[in-house]
């Protein structure tokens, strides 16, 4: 397989409406001579049927990178073809992979099949709900280029064209036995605890080192502050930058699938996993002892979401 020095990686899940929407703005953001990589995750939907129809991809044999690490040991979860082809774009040439997977596997272990099977070295992880700007990746690219010890690196983020209320970057703490995170106060450029998943410039050759994302984060949450964690106890860098932005319009598909006290269950569950793996002796005996305070304020939420939904 050719070598590419940038690609896209976009895991998408029976929501060809979305895909319809944003994709040509992912591919007007792609340099020349890049890859584009589709995972489609075993959706029910004519999503692969479009693509091929659409891209006039062919099919052709997956040839995937070798690798002893258990993350990323996925490669049986992949259907045995790809579906392969090229698309131009004035003087612009892009080579595009369309991957399927055998069963629904959910977001990490898409995206780690997705990065055994691309041959770009940085990687732009980008939801099937995210428009990226025309210079996002040039500038991404740029910037990661600069330092060889940077994992990875995101941008801003709006929720919509009018541009307001920005986010990207991050802050995590660990606070009454519980690692826990939030938007950072400034959106400036600099360090930041995580680059999000959904709209981050990854360098891969740390991405497999580490073993890509750890799929017990199933079905999601949590995955990319994991693996951005796990890169600075390796000395890695894990970067911001305010110089370009994607507009994240958050219509993903979880919402269709899982409900909301479920996607809050979840996200409880992922937040006590992180904790004990990555904590201290001293945090995990502090995490013990707060358990009841945060059992009990994930059953007020979870109340809560219920009573909302019966008034509504």
């Amino acid at each position: 397989m050719a070598k590419y020095a940038v690609g896209c990686i976009i895991p998408t899940f029976q929501n060809k409406g979305l895909l319809k929407k944003h994709l040509p703005a992912v591919l007007d953001s792609l340099p020349d001579e890049s890859i584009l990589t589709v995972i489609e995750d075993a959706g029910s939907d004519d999503t692969a049927a479009w693509l091929i129809k659409t891209f006039s991809l062919r099919a052709e044999n997956i040839e995937l990178e070798s690798t002893t690490n258990a993350y990323c040991a996925d490669a049986n979860d992949l259907a045995p073809d790809r579906h392969v082809g090229e698309i131009r774009l004035g003087k612009k040439q892009i080579s595009f992979q369309l991957l399927q997977t055998r069963h629904n596997v959910r977001f990490a272990k898409s995206v780690n099949g997705a990065m055994l099977a691309t041959s770009a070295e940085y990687v732009f992880l980008c939801n099937n709900d995210v428009s990226p700007q025309r210079d996002t990746i040039t500038v991404l690219l740029k910037q990661i280029l600069e330092d060889l010890s940077v994992f990875g690196i995101g941008c801003l983020e709006y929720a919509s064209e009018k541009l307001e209320d920005p986010s990207g970057k991050n802050v995590l703490w660990f606070e009454r036995g519980l690692f826990q995170h939030s938007r950072a106060p400034d959106q400036q450029s600099g360090e930041t605890a995580w680059v999000s998943g959904g709209s981050g410039l990854f360098n891969r050759s740390h991405w497999l080192a580490l073993g890509g994302f750890d799929p017990t984060f199933y079905p999601a949450y949590w995955e990319d502050i994991d693996i951005s964690y796990r890169a600075k106890k390796h000395g890695l860098k894990v970067m911001f930058t305010d110089q370009t932005f994607v507009i994240h319009q958050h219509e993903s598909t979880h919402k269709t699938i899982f409900d909301q006290k479920s996607m809050q269950r979840t996200s409880w569950q992922h937040a006590r996993y992180f904790t004990w793996k990555h904590a201290s002796l001293g945090q995990k005996l502090q995490f013990l002892a707060w358990q009841p305070f945060w059992r009990a304020q994930e059953l007020r939420t979870l109340l809560a979401i219920g009573f909302n939904t019966q008034n509504d």
